[in-house]
């Protein structure tokens, strides 16, 4: 069928096709509205727009205007599900780290753990968080330039809290070579050679054909500013470590708590537990030794003794 089957006129028969075609396109000009963009006065409830309008603040580092829409979303009742309120408080807390708010930053982070279902998938987004934020806080306080006891407690404490942190993403998935590369430079400050060679080889295990993390670099420096270390015989002894269970009670304690000790697991609820304890000499006391047990713990699982 063409255009010039249709009657394009009134009562005139007679239209020719130019004529015919032309009159089409002037009634589609006529009857065309134009497409408009929304603005941040139309739909006051639209959740979608308003998340946008804050991720673009955010990527143009506008931080006080992206927290403003964040603080709207989280106000709103029509943001009910508990997934999106997560997407949308870690987005807050890392406009918080953007601006060196660490410490509103970090207590997000914990919301976030603490409301998370249990769930290795659901809780190394709101451990990878914390990490982000400690490593950011200890590079501020390492170049702070202050000398006073105090600092150095804070870095102290920063450090044994980003050690823990990472060792928790670790525990659940062994595979990120990344997180093993932050312990691997964590353990070296501490002057523990051992268990950064160890970590720098569980990277290399780990590492991918994509990503070059510079691996191989690290552990030849390692190897040349620590010469008269034997890295193989120590790692060696771990390598000979009898198990002390039957496969029958690993594998049952993989079902029972998908693949994590639960010794570990333990230790980890009472740190989640504590942390929402309020600060006391006691508690401060309580929370060290436990976080030292779950250090303690890991190594072991991972490097065997010390010694």
């Amino acid at each position: 069928m063409l255009l010039t089957d249709f009657n394009f006129g009134e009562e005139d028969d007679s239209t020719t096709a130019d004529s015919a075609a032309e009159a089409a396109r002037s009634r589609q000009r006529v009857d065309y509205v134009p497409l408009m963009c929304g603005s941040e006065n139309d739909f006051a409830d639209d959740v979608n727009g308003i998340k946008a309008r804050a991720d673009l603040l955010f990527y143009r580092k506008e931080f006080p205007q992206c927290l403003e829409l964040y603080n709207r979303l989280l106000s709103n009742k029509a943001v009910k599900g508990a997934t999106v309120r997560r997407d949308i408080l870690e987005s807050k807390s890392r406009a918080l780290l953007a601006m060196e708010d660490f410490n509103q930053a970090s207590a997000i982070a914990d919301q976030i753990l603490a409301t998370t279902p249990d769930h290795d998938d659901f809780r190394i987004v709101a451990l990878a968080l914390k990490v982000d934020i400690l490593q950011h806080q200890l590079k501020t306080l390492e170049n702070s330039g202050e000398s006073s006891q105090e600092n150095k407690n804070d870095v102290d404490h920063c450090k044994r809290y980003l050690m823990m942190s990472v060792m928790r993403v670790l525990d659940m998935h062994s595979s990120l070579a990344r997180y093993w590369i932050i312990l691997a430079i964590l353990y070296t400050n501490i002057l523990n050679i051992r268990f950064a060679m160890g970590c720098l080889l569980k990277a290399k295990e780990n590492s991918s054909h994509i990503v070059d993390f510079g691996i191989d670099k690290n552990i030849q420096e390692l190897k040349d500013k620590y010469p008269d270390y034997d890295f193989d015989e120590s790692l060696s002894t771990n390598n000979e470590k009898p198990s002390t269970e039957s496969k029958d009670e690993e594998s049952q304690e993989e079902f029972t708590d998908l693949g994590r000790s639960v010794r570990m697991k333990a230790i980890e609820e009472t740190l989640a537990k504590s942390s929402q304890i309020s600060n006391s000499s006691c508690t401060d006391i309580n929370e060290q030794n436990n976080q030292q047990q779950y250090i303690t713990a890991f190594e072991q699982k991972w490097f065997g003794s010390s010694s």
